[in-house]
Formats: C-alpha cells, sequence, structure tokens
C-alpha cells in the first residue's frame, strides 16, 4: 500500500512542478488541472495517515514525513486562497510549497526503502 501512496505523491508532485512552470512562464493554470494535483495530493495524505494508524509497525518510519506532508498541504491551502480570491500567488510561497513537498516525498521515500 505504501508504494501505491508514493506513486500517487509522484503523480502530484509531476502536477505541481507543471503548476508552477505554468506560473512562472505567466501562462494560465486551468482549474481542473489545479484541483486534480490537490486531489492526488490529498489523496495520498489520506493514505498516508491511514498507513499510519493500520500499520503500527510502519507508524514510526511514517511519522514524520506524515507531519510533514501535513504542513505542505497547509501550504497548498494558502496557494488555492490565491486562486479563490482571483489574484496571482507569489512565486516566492509557491517555492517553498514545492520545496517542503519534495523534502517530505523524499523523506517518506528514504525512510521506507
Amino acid at each position: 500500500m505504501l508504494k501505491v501512496d508514493i506513486i500517487v505523491f509522484a503523480v502530484a508532485a509531476l502536477g505541481g512542478l507543471l503548476l508552477m512552470a505554468r506560473r512562472v512562464s505567466g501562462k494560465d493554470r486551468p482549474l481542473p488541472f489545479a484541483l486534480g494535483h490537490g486531489l492526488f495530493a490529498a489523496s495520498g495524505l489520506v493514505l498516508l495517515a491511514y498507513i499510519f494508524m493500520a500499520q503500527p509497525a510502519r507508524a514510526e518510519m511514517i511519522k514524520l514525513p506524515l507531519i510533514l506532508f501535513v504542513f505542505t498541504a497547509m501550504g497548498g491551502f494558502f496557494l488555492f486562497s490565491y486562486r479563490l480570491r482571483r489574484k496571482e500567488f507569489p512565486v516566492a510561497a509557491g517555492t517553498v510549497h514545492g520545496m517542503l513537498a519534495v523534502a517530505s516525498f523524499l523523506t517518506l521515500l528514504f525512510k521506507n526503502i
């Protein structure tokens, strides 16, 4: 199940990378694409929380990535709030969100290899 979660987060990461590239280049970011990125990321977070609760043997290895992904999600909600207000989000905020997402993903990956 953890392998599926890693794949889900990887898809979310690719979507986030594309969204950020479009933001930096000044291109439009279609709402369905942004929602898809958020849906994959949220699904990965929920699945990770489920694994944390259902598999006590893995809980210690998943604890730090889970906490990091929760903070990443909070950053994602912050960025999405800009879209709801019809404003462009700050590139710096998007960069921090992306860096935290990468750190979360790598932590999950390397703690569970």
